[in-house]
């Protein structure tokens, strides 16, 4: 079984560590100078009789610091503690490897994968030591290491230490040692609330496959900075940001074969409550920099996400002083595969992707998920404001000569809205039996845009064909189908058999319950009569999965 390290806050009376938490203390999880966390693998091996070795090579195991964050959710469970871990402390959960005999193959170096190490905090991260979860040889992958800056509710009697805006800041090395030579009695005064900070050189260090990061706040970059991960890399920020000093010519390029941008999933507030933290606003001042997300194979947009950052005096938010971030004056979202806009985790919400200045948007195919409901808009003031009349909206197309037409992905019943002044299609916008708005005003909050281009290659369809020989086959979420293991078909052509086999049914565009008959399609033969799979009451798109029935046939 791996080794599994966990250090978090100890329970007490709830009235009164509430009280010290709204008030601020320096309570902290210290990882001091010399420590060691180890949960790395240890190979077991032995020779049996007939002089083979054999044994048991096992993954890195797990380091728990603070609390943990959950993908799916976008939120982190996290201790109201200061984690620190010092400059000369080691936290590692590597992997190993060791040579084995293996039947066929001959002596074989046999490698683990490295394990996870998670660190979450509602009040702050020093991480100045070294942390790594490697892979223990060649073939095997990189760890996991998932970072969390969470903003919790306070009331709002909270002191003004507490009221701290959360801003988790990326740079390409370390800036220096913030608390050096202070010993853990005397660091309580220095810890200050909202802070957090991670270097690229620290993870390529420390052999990580995937990072995970949240802050409840912004989410900063410092500069220059080139991060690349061999798996995946998970960006939880509702807002993006270039930091305060930062040169204006800044480049931000993070890359990684899959890739998450999303908001977080703690957000509002109670009755007497405050979230001490900044979610948005459009910057005062002038967009500065590029950041460019690259991914191979995919790349998922999630919640609601802006770049550039302005505000925090609302009742809410509670924060001392009005809060400003410069946007980045082009953003770039690129994958050689999918570019998919997931639905919003948080009740109430669609999924959106604002920014006042340049965007684009390039993949072999850009669509919106099963359900969602997404927005994104370029060169956006806020609500009420026309869109910046110079900043474009580019959609581009990845991977493909654009000889052979795309195939539909397994999504139905998406939409998807683009508004920019100026938007210039080359790309592949797919939203199969869903909708596709580009460049039309949805209401009071969106202006009109100037100029919409299509150019020779783009593909704009909301069409659930699939080709000839094809047929678009998925499971609706929430739907359980009349019998184990059957689909809901669509071929992207009128439902139901013809003559006196069976009723036609309603357009694909229907949102009302209908019946969905299995038909032939040309190129495949099906045996016997239509067959009808079942019935399900279809919503309107972007509607809750809980809120979708499934009615007998």
């Amino acid at each position: 079984m791996a080794a599994k390290i966990v250090l978090e806050g100890m329970a007490g009376d709830v009235q009164a560590a509430e009280t010290a938490n709204g008030a601020g203390h320096g309570r902290s999880i210290w990882i001091g100078d010399g420590a060691v966390l180890d949960a790395a693998a240890r190979a077991a091996t032995a020779v049996d009789a007939r002089g083979q070795r054999y044994g048991l090579v096992r993954d890195g195991g797990s380091i728990v610091v603070g609390g943990t964050l959950d993908q799916a959710t976008g939120k982190a469970d996290a201790a109201h503690l200061f984690v620190a871990v010092r400059e000369g402390a080691l936290l590692d959960a590597s992997g190993t490897q060791a040579q084995l005999d293996v039947a066929g193959l001959g002596a074989t170096q046999v490698a683990s994968r490295g394990g996870s190490i998670a660190l979450a905090s509602n009040n702050g991260l020093y991480l100045d030591g070294q942390m790594k979860a490697g892979a223990g040889g060649a073939g095997a992958a990189g760890g996991t290491l998932a970072l969390a800056l969470e903003t919790p509710q306070y009331r709002d009697t909270a002191g003004a230490r507490v009221r701290q805006a959360r801003e988790f800041m990326l740079r390409q090395q370390p800036a220096g040692d913030t608390l050096a030579g202070t010993q853990p009695e005397q660091a309580g005064a220095q810890f200050v609330y909202g802070h957090a900070a991670l270097a690229a050189s620290q993870v390529a260090a420390g052999g990580f496959g995937n990072l995970s990061i949240l802050s409840n706040g912004m989410l900063g970059f410092d500069g220059d900075l080139s991060l690349s991960l061999g798996q995946s890399l998970h960006l939880y920020a509702p807002t993006l940001v270039l930091a305060d000093g930062a040169a204006a010519a800044s480049r931000v390029l993070l890359a990684a074969p899959y890739m998450r941008l999303a908001g977080i999933g703690a957000v509002g507030t109670g009755d007497g409550q405050i979230r001490p933290t900044v979610t948005g606003g459009v910057s005062t001042q002038p967009a500065a920099g590029t950041l460019r997300l690259d991914a191979t194979q995919l790349l998922d947009v999630r919640d609601v996400l802006t770049t550039g950052a302005h505000g925090g005096k609302e009742r809410a938010q509670g924060l001392p002083m009005v809060l400003d971030r410069r946007a980045f004056d082009s953003v770039e979202l690129a994958s050689q595969g999918d570019l998919r806009f997931l639905g919003a985790t948080v009740n109430g919400q669609n999924t959106a992707l604002n920014t006042p200045a340049d965007l684009s948007l390039t993949a072999a195919r850009i669509y919106p998920a099963t359900g969602a409901n997404a927005i994104v808009r370029a060169g956006y003031l806020g609500g009420g404001s026309d869109y910046a009349q110079q900043r474009l909206l580019r959609i581009g197309r990845a991977g493909t000569d654009g000889a052979a037409p795309p195939l539909p992905p397994s999504s139905a019943f998406g939409a998807l809205t683009l508004g920019a002044a100026a938007i210039e299609q080359g790309g592949v916008l797919l939203a199969p039996l869903g909708s596709l708005v580009l460049g039309a005003s949805t209401g009071a909050s969106m202006s009109d845009t100037r100029s919409l281009r299509f150019l020779p290659g783009s593909v704009t369809s909301v069409s659930g064909a699939g080709g000839r020989r094809r047929q678009l086959a998925l499971r609706w979420p929430g739907c359980q189908p009349a019998g184990r293991g059957r689909h809901l078909w669509h071929d992207g052509q009128s439902e139901g058999g013809t003559g006196d086999e069976e009723p036609r049914g309603r357009r694909a565009a229907g949102r009302r319950a209908r019946s969905v008959w299995r038909r032939p399609v040309a190129g495949r033969r099906l045996r016997g009569r239509p067959r009808r799979l079942h019935r399900c009451a279809l919503p309107s798109a972007g509607a809750d999965a809980r809120q979708r029935r499934l009615h007998p046939a």
